[in-house]
């Protein structure tokens, strides 16, 4: 948060006013103390103009504009002007005295006094001034002091941030000085330990979330070194700290709001809301590019109305996130009403000088460490609450999946019993009949996992169909010529014996074409009894050629007889080089067959898409040194890269439920692979088509 702004808004509520007025002696060391404030013994005048040298402000005349102050703190509230402190010091000891500005914010600051030459001596301090040029290498404003009865006269400029001054005595303050170097390395190593952390998870889970927070955590360092603490001239030479106490708080509120919105899920809590958010944020992000062309006093101003109203929109989102069901929303509420309670004590400091500072550092710097604290603690839990939640929806789910298992059981039970009772009362010949068809319905299982069987059917129907045409033919025409022949014998002594040995002759070729053709029909029937056996049979030498141009036809005369409208290109490339081989010729007909069902299976879905689409599919077969290769192609949609290492798994299936059993290729490369120790491969090009090669060792 930008707890400057948020603190100057508080300071109008504190209203703790303490009055001490300075003595008419002036201010005394006693040297019994390690340091005195003295913010509420000087007396202040202020220049508005900047203008007045130290020779007009000294005179008796300009005594009654200086009027004393009642400020433990030094706080002039957002303002260009420059301001003159006005004290009598003396030390009587003999002990080395510095005056301190607490205040790191103020680009010049210049210690006046009389030397016993009766001449204006003059140190210079501010951020504008480099730490190695300072009398004293401090951050803050420190000028040493001489010994003795002096009237000191200090020149500075205060936009608005509050400035304790007191006297120190210079081993004590070099002591105390030091410490708080350490405590604002330890703080910054601290904060540097969160973002470190925070960018590993981020790279060891891959979680937006902790890369967000690192950088707000590295927004609370940058706001630390030139916001609360302004310990930045010791990192950067000669560093402009208004712009940069104006610039971080602007940058820190867009980060922070839109980390609370991403951290509260506020899309998903308060979806109406969200696009509100992001209008603020939009708000914000303009916010910095308007205050570039603001005077400071003005981008002050709206830096404090922002805060407020950044810290008062995260804690009400969070209230309403948390009513809506997400248990951070009242965690970010506590959390930053708790940095809320560290700004009032600030506020408290300003103006009283009490709580002091713990170690040191300021309430604010505490209230912004205790945040990311909260903060790491909180998104820590986020994610373990989620892995809580996504482990019960596990639970869930498997607790509903036993569930159900246990019910498809019970009807499972069910169903056996009814089909138990049922085959029970079937007589000796239905339990034949049921034996051979569930021997049959084994067969149509094999075929359908390599294959579908209608196709091949209507396949084997189509080469079929010549043979039976001729038999039915030549049958007919034979039963004709038995009819002339007992009619010619009819006639008695007319009969003709030339006409009757005509006849016998070409009842006797008819009678060779109906064997003829008989012997084909069958052989494909033989065929088809072949590819329907479960299991593979022995190897045996195999013409290769004949076997894929077999099983294209096939697969395409089958096609054509499911769908009337499909068609599609086919072409044949055999290798004539090629000559037998050892394979089990079942198994490889069934793989060829299947490959080939999916190339027509995959064109033909891409005819339907697109009309104007050329189906093309082409079987080759290759002799290659010590192996042969037949490769099915087509010119389809390819497959996806992201599952081409799933289609050889089994039930794995990119058809319509009811179109694919999903064991196909399983099965085939398992033929192959562990049955025929070759190798099953597949090449795709989304869009051009797809290639399965099959390369089968020559034993």
């Amino acid at each position: 948060m930008n707890y400057q702004v948020i603190l100057r808004a508080c300071i109008m509520i504190v209203t703790v006013m303490v009055s001490h007025f300075a003595s008419a002696d002036g201010i005394v060391w006693d040297g019994k103390k390690s340091f005195m404030e003295i913010a509420d013994k000087v007396s202040i005048m202020e220049d508005a103009g900047g203008k007045l040298t130290i020779d007009e402000v000294s005179k008796a005349s300009m005594s009654t504009r200086f009027k004393p102050s009642d400020q433990h703190v030094l706080n002039f509230g957002i303002s260009e002007s420059f301001f003159w402190l006005k004290f009598s010091f003396s030390n009587p000891t003999e002990q080395t005295l510095w005056l301190e500005m607490a205040q790191a914010f103020l680009p010049s600051a210049d210690l006046y006094y009389k030397g016993e030459d009766g001449k204006w001596k003059t140190s210079y301090a501010g951020y504008n001034i480099e730490i190695e040029e300072k009398a004293v290498k401090s951050h803050f404003q420190v000028f040493p002091l001489p010994a003795g009865q002096h009237d000191f006269y200090l020149r500075f400029q205060s936009f608005s941030p509050p400035t304790p001054v007191r006297i120190w005595h210079h081993e004590k303050y070099e002591v105390q000085a030091n410490r708080q170097k350490i405590i604002y390395g330890l703080y910054a190593g601290v904060l540097l330990f969160v973002v470190v952390n925070n960018i590993l998870l981020f790279f060891s889970f891959r979680r937006f979330s902790y890369l967000h927070y690192a950088v707000v955590v590295l927004i609370y360092m940058a706001t630390t070194a030139a916001v609360s603490e302004g310990y930045l001239p010791y990192i950067v030479s000669k560093p402009d700290m208004m712009y940069w106490y104006r610039v971080i708080p602007q940058i820190n509120m867009p980060v922070l709001w839109l980390y609370c919105v991403y951290f509260l899920e506020v899309k998903k809590y308060l979806p109406a809301f969200y696009k509100i958010a992001l209008a603020i944020f939009a708000y914000y992000i303009l916010t910095i590019v308007v205050c570039h062309f603001l005077p400071i006093s003005q981008t002050l101003l709206l830096n404090q109305i922002n805060a407020v109203s950044l810290f008062a929109l995260i804690v009400g989102m969070s209230i309403h996130v948390r009513r809506k069901g997400n248990i951070f929303g009242y965690y970010l509420a506590v959390t930053y009403l708790v940095f809320c309670f560290f700004v009032v004590l600030e506020a408290t400091y300003i103006q009283t000088g009490f709580p002091p500072y713990l170690f040191g550092i300021s309430h604010t710097s505490v209230a912004l460490l205790i945040e990311v604290f909260f903060l790491s603690y909180l998104l820590s839990k986020r994610f373990e609450w989620e892995k809580k939640e996504i482990e019960n929806e596990r639970t869930d789910a498997r607790q509903k999946l036993l569930e159900k298992t246990i019910e498809n059981e019970k009807i499972v039970k069910e169903q056996n019993i009814s089909l138990e009772q049922k085959v029970n009362e079937r007589t000796a010949e239905l339990n034949q009949s049921l034996t051979d068809l569930r021997v049959l319905q084994n067969q149509l299982i094999q075929a359908e996992k390599m294959a579908s069987l209608g196709e091949l059917t209507a396949g084997i129907a189509h080469e079929i169909q010549n043979p039976l045409n001729f038999v039915n033919n030549f049958s007919e025409v034979s039963t004709e010529l038995l009819d002339e022949i007992k009619e010619e014998r009819l006639k008695g002594d007319k009969r003709d014996e030339t006409v009757e040995e005509e006849l016998l002759g070409d009842l006797a070729d008819n009678l060779v074409k109906i064997t003829h053709h008989g012997k084909r029909a069958d052989s494909i029937v033989k065929g088809m009894l072949e590819h329907s056996r479960a299991g593979s049979g022995e190897k045996e030498m195999t013409d290769l050629n004949a076997l894929a141009d077999e099983y294209l036809r096939l697969s395409y005369h089958g096609l054509r007889a499911k769908d009337k409208s499909f068609n599609s290109e086919f072409v044949v490339d055999l290798d004539p080089k090629l000559g037998k081989v050892r394979v089990v010729s079942q198994d490889l007909g069934r793989v060829l067959l299947n490959l080939i069902n999916n190339a027509f299976y995959a064109v033909n879905e891409l005819r339907q898409t697109d009309p104007g689409f050329r189906p093309l599919v082409s079987v080759t077969t290759k002799c290659n040194p010590g192996e042969v290769q037949i490769r099915v192609k087509d010119n389809g949609a390819g497959i996806p890269q992201t599952i081409r290492q799933k289609i050889f798994q089994p039930f794995f299936s990119t058809k319509p439920t009811g179109q694919g059993t999903g064991l196909g290729l399983s099965l085939s490369y398992e033929i192959i692979v562990n049955g025929h120790n070759g190798r099953f491969e597949v090449e795709s090009v989304e869009g051009k088509g797809s290639e399965f090669i099959v390369s089968l060792p020559i034993t």
